[in-house]
């Protein structure tokens, strides 16, 4: 039983992990897009 747990808690994290580095990238391609607006609207 404990071992099934720490199984799970394992993919869980490693998928949490996952996420958070999808929306980190996600986000700095949001951010270097809209500096590039920016540079060129105001350049």
């Amino acid at each position: 039983m404990q071992s099934y747990v720490a199984c799970f808690l394992s993919i869980f994290s490693d998928a949490l992990d996952q996420a958070a580095n999808f929306r980190l990238q996600f986000q700095l391609r949001f951010l270097g897009n809209v500096h590039t607006v920016v540079q060129q609207n105001f350049s």
